[in-house]
């Protein structure tokens, strides 16, 4: 049981926080007054500047080693943060009404960890069962707490939901509304009460003021209805984290186990958790880039859902687990083995390089000054070698410097570059799959055909769309959800039922008819021996995923591959694999449940009237269908881990089918060593060197450009917000394209972007004919690396060893398979 110092400190460590989340930024408490006030005066920009100085002093407290230092000196300068904190957050309140609530939060769990790495550490006789199960019963007990405060305030305060609550609501923020629309003052009743004709107003409105006046309308409510909602969202995201430290409590059991053996064996699973974690997070997050085009915030909230769990599953690993533990494990067991080369793999480095971008600089400035604040103490030079004294790094960022310059960063950035080109693919396709499928709806809605003809119209458009690679299924079930579901609903339809059935039926047999579509298309490329090469048939984990597609019925793990994977490569992957017709179709059926009758249905949902129950039944079926689809990935690719473990033996032997393959590989063995040779830093020269990081770094910053428009930005800079319910005739103020498709693309930033993204790709085309180029003629001049030759070397006296084994019959199978 946690101490009662213990289970205090934690306990005040969430509940103020959230107290003041209640009090000063709920109805309960004062946030009608101050977020009235911040209206008033138009604190707006000010917001910005603090949110500036906030991250100038995070970053000034890094470089005085703010944990080094005196009791009084943390006390001090922790209050200046919070206060510059709370202050960027008011300031920003009526633009980003949700950014009070989250420093809130987020402060728990900084004063969480702080506990812990400072007052209740490991070292000092505190176990992680011990902290978190007494962090979860602080995060429990806010939870009920909130959520007893809110139950009362709504029942005894007569505060439910209802139009007498919005009227109160509305009467006490007129300052708001005064001060919201920059042409003048708005009146609820007479610009945003809903039903309201903004085009019978006196004087006469052209297009471009009704649509201001209903995005001013729309950010004025978003302020008081979350202020009423506060007390709510604390008590669930609070339960949410209760949960999250519960199952850290009863993993931390299992790492802390006295016993070395089974130590090992505990921190196995562990991390295997740990990395189907980070997999179910990266799944949500592709997810939430699938349901964009239905609902932006839910997208946005889930996207920030999936950062914030990576980031709390690796500090929790860094905090808890014993490193030495960790070293020692990856000498036993294959599992351990496997997480361990994944996570030294290019591609894994790549993405965490993608993932980090500006941070990385950014940190390697901060750590070069901090070592020169050190060098003027005195105190801390005494303690130091000279070469400690003298590197421009400090210590720390020493050993991370020492270990980043092992790694390949041509093979690294080269790999940085695909998954900038691959997500920007994705962005911009996304949003002109989401235009055409606008377009197409207008078309067939302006046709008077009639409604049974056009749904058969929309059957075959959604098998055309499939067999585009860079289309997502969730778009073609989107579509055929609005535009059946917009028509069923009309005068003289069939009815808004029929509309759904028929979306749902006509999008099923569709994704049937093109899985074998595109399965055809991978049978086809499978003949080549350099797809085969490429998608590795011959490799372990390609094998792996092989056997669990071949599995008949109905499979978990086929299941989730066939469901949750990507729909163009899943299924010329299966051509490729030559997986049986029937059996694939039969796995793929489940795409029905999981995401056809969800999207298809949230498709016709947003053809009707948004408000009310109907927006949050779409925006509740769009989040579970989502949350399925990344709980699918996370399936799949614990079957793939398992399969692996268990038959990495039986999948790693020869195959006589695969004999080609493996004999093109040899053949490409002696250039392929070249090309990693050549394309080592240290070895490339300046102008390689120059091209490569350019387009990393243009692909990098377009990624984060893009991303920043689209899901933080209220008022996007480089390509507008359209769904696939906007229209493209309607003026750009309402969510249209003003009848002039190119301007999704927003001038002049838009074009800056892209045409940054353009020659950021020709510059990775370059380098990589570049080096090729370099390969090719380090193999003419025979200038074969000397590491490759002595691997060759070995590799055929272990073959010779094995044949004369063989002859005397002195090796077992297994080590005929280990050689």
């Amino acid at each position: 049981m946690p101490s009662v110092g213990l289970q205090i400190s934690t306990f005040l460590s969430v509940l103020l926080p959230c107290a003041l989340l209640v009090g000063c930024f709920s109805s309960i408490g004062i946030a009608l007054t101050i977020f009235n006030y911040v209206a008033e005066k138009n604190l707006n920009m000010m917001g910005n500047a603090a949110a500036c100085a906030a991250v100038c002093w995070l970053a000034f407290l890094y470089v005085v080693d703010f944990h080094l230092r005196t009791r009084a000196f943390q006390a001090v300068c922790g209050v200046i943060q919070i206060a510059i904190c709370i202050a960027a957050a008011v300031l920003k309140g009526v633009a980003y009404p949700w950014t009070p609530g989250l420093l809130c939060l987020v402060s728990t769990v900084l004063f969480i960890g702080f506990l812990r790495v400072s007052v209740f550490r490991r070292d000092r006789g505190t176990s992680g069962k011990t902290f978190f199960s007494a962090c979860a019963i602080s995060y429990a007990s806010t939870s009920l707490c909130s959520g007893v405060v809110w139950a009362v305030w709504i029942f005894v305060a007569d505060k439910k939901w209802n139009s007498s609550t919005k009227i109160w609501l509305v009467g006490k923020h007129q300052p708001l509304y005064d001060t919201v629309w920059k042409s003048g003052k708005l009146i609820y009743d007479t610009h945003c009460a809903t039903g309201v004709d903004l085009s019978k107003l006196t004087p006469a409105m052209n297009a471009l003021q009704q649509a201001a006046i209903k995005k001013a309308c729309l950010r004025a409510s978003s302020v008081w209805t979350f202020e009423w909602g506060v007390p709510f969202v604390c008590a669930v995201v609070c339960l949410i984290a209760a949960g999250f430290c519960f199952v850290f409590a009863r993993t931390a059991t299992r790492v802390e186990t006295s016993d070395a053996n089974a130590a090992v064996a505990s921190l196995q699973r562990v991390l295997k958790g740990c990395v189907l974690t980070v997999v179910l997070m990266i799944g949500f997050m592709w997810s939430s880039v699938q349901v964009a085009g239905a609902a932006v915030k839910l997208s946005a909230a889930m996207f920030a859902l999936g950062c914030a769990t990576i980031s709390a599953t690796v500090g929790w690993v860094c905090l808890e687990v014993d490193f030495s533990v960790l070293r020692q494990m990856t000498t036993q067991g294959r599992m351990a083995s496997n997480i361990f080369k994944i996570m030294r793999n290019d591609w894994v480095r790549a993405m965490m390089i993608f993932g980090l971008n500006a941070f990385i600089p950014i940190m390697a400035s901060l750590d070069i000054i901090r070592q020169k604040q050190r060098q003027t103490l005195a105190s801390w030079r005494e303690e130091q070698t000279d070469d400690d004294h003298y590197d421009k790094f400090t210590p720390n960022g020493r050993r991370l410097v020492n270990e980043l310059s092992l790694w390949n960063w041509g093979s690294i950035l080269t790999k940085v570059d695909l998954f900038g080109e691959l997500f920007l693919a994705v962005t911009i396709g996304t949003k002109v799959t989401y235009m055409s499928f606008s377009w197409l709806n207008d078309v067939l809605a302006a046709t008077g055909i009639d409604f049974y003809i056009i749904s058969v119209m929309v059957f075959f458009i959604g098998i055309v769309m499939f067999l585009i690679p860079i289309v997502p299924g969730t778009a073609v079930y989107l579509f055929s959800g609005v535009v059946l579901g917009k028509l069923s609903s009309d005068p003289g339809g069939p009815g808004f039922a029929i509309g759904v059935v028929l979306a749902c039926a006509w999008s099923s047999l569709a994704k049937h008819i093109a899985c074998v579509g595109q399965y055809m298309m991978g049978y086809a490329a499978g003949k080549s021996l350099k797809v085969q090469q490429m998608v590795g048939v011959d490799q372990v984990p390609t094998r792996a995923a092989e056997q669990i597609l071949k599995t008949k019925g109905f499979s978990v793990g086929k299941v989730c591959i066939l469901v949750a994977g990507p729909d163009f490569p899943t299924s010329m992957l299966c051509g490729i694999l030559r997986i049986n017709i029937p059996w694939m179709l039969v796995g793929t059926t489940p795409v029905i449940l999981v995401s056809i009758i969800p999207q298809c249905l949230v498709g016709a949902i947003l053809t009707q009237d948004g408000e009310g129950i109907l927006g949050m039944i779409s925006t509740a079926v769009t989040g579970v269908a989502a949350a399925v689809q990344a709980a699918a990935t996370m399936l799949y690719a614990y079957r793939i881990m398992k399969v692996v473990d268990t038959d990495g033996a039986k999948l790693a032997e020869w195959r006589e089918e695969h004999a080609a393959v493996a004999e093109l590989t040899k053949k490409e063995e002696a250039f392929v060593a070249c090309y990693r040779e050549a394309s080592k830093w240290d070895n490339m020269s300046n102008g390689q060197k120059f091209v490569l990081l350019g387009s990393a770094v243009g692909l990098i910053f377009s990624g984060l450009a893009l991303t920043g428009d689209t899901m933080i930005m209220d008022t996007p800079y480089f390509l507008r917000k359209f769904s696939i319910t906007d229209k493209i005739e309607k003026p750009w103020d309402e969510g249209g394209l003003d009848n002039r498709p190119w301007t999704l693309v927003i001038d002049p930033y838009g074009y800056m972007i892209l045409g940054l993204s353009v020659i950021s790709v020709c510059m990775h085309i370059t380098f990589n004919c570049w080096m090729n180029r370099t390969a090719q003629a380090m193999l003419a001049k025979g200038e074969i690396p000397q590491d490759y030759l002595e691997q060759k070397d070995k590799a055929n006296r272990a073959s010779e060893s094995l044949m004369t084994s063989n002859m005397y019959g002195s090796h077992s199978a297994s080590e005929h398979v280990n050689l």
